[in-house]
């Protein structure tokens, strides 16, 4: 049982191409969605460590944990995430924290790359007041939500119309039902389609992707303002058209911004 009442828990993928961000790969390349994916994860624990609390990774079981601890450092504590849709995922993960002893979880997605330190410090502050906490994303579904033990109801997780732009309402009507008025966190944008990395690249640049500039340069111009290694995109390789396409090195002429 760890001594901590209280704890961050992160769901992630391993950025592999075609597995994570696909939507958005459809239209910028699923290496370089791959590549946006990795930092996201890579930024969000950063911020996280930044805090005083445990951070536990729920990690999809699409790959070993021994890939995770290879990219991520061994410093963390691991989990492989339960079966079923995102909503069974979730509940898993509250589950397992409570069954380790923490009485808060403040449980977070990796996708959502303005989520900064002071958002997870009103979080924390939430839950000293609230029994819950919701962060709303702009596409109607959450990118936090933080609850105490003695108010969780696995309900709240089912029959969910999850990625659909009802489960904040669906979520925010459950949870009035338990007689929760949870704390609101501001309203961020999660990064799933082009207009959203439209969005985060103009928040970040200061201006809008051109017609000078390929999908490659866009990525590559935001990980380097995130301070990511070049090298990162050496390690991605995807099949496409049944071809082996390695970012690093001769490329696909590059689909430009309209």
């Amino acid at each position: 049982m760890h001594s901590s009442r209280a704890c961050l828990a992160l769901m992630l993928k391993y950025p592999s191409p075609g597995r994570v961000k696909t939507r958005l790969g459809k239209d910028i390349g699923q290496v370089n969605a791959a590549l946006l994916y990795r930092s996201f994860v890579q930024t969000t624990l950063a911020t996280c460590r930044t805090l005083s609390w445990p951070i536990l990774l729920f990690c999809h079981p699409d790959s070993t944990l021994d890939k995770y601890r290879a990219w991520l450092g061994e410093e963390n504590d691991y989990f492989i995430q339960g079966p079923g849709n995102i909503g069974d995922k979730m509940r898993a993960a509250f589950e397992q924290s409570f069954e380790l002893g923490f009485d808060r979880v403040v449980l977070a997605g990796t996708d959502v790359p303005q989520m900064f330190r002071e958002t997870l410090q009103q979080a924390q502050k939430g839950l000293e007041s609230c029994k819950a906490v919701l962060g709303p994303a702009l596409d109607g579904g959450y990118y936090l939500l933080g609850l105490h033990r003695d108010v969780f109801f696995p309900g709240v997780f089912s029959d969910v119309p999850w990625s659909t732009s009802r489960v904040l309402e669906t979520t925010l009507n459950r949870l009035k039902d338990l007689g929760l008025n949870p704390h609101i966190l501001p309203e961020l944008r999660d990064v799933d389609t082009l207009e959203d990395f439209r969005a985060l690249f103009r928040s970040q640049q200061g201006v809008e992707p051109n017609s000078y500039l390929s999908w490659d340069q866009a990525v590559q111009a935001y990980l380097a303002c995130m301070d990511c290694s070049q090298a990162d995109s050496r390690e991605f390789e995807a099949v496409e058209d049944r071809k082996k396409v390695v970012l690093q090195g001769s490329r696909k002429h590059a689909k430009h911004p309209e």
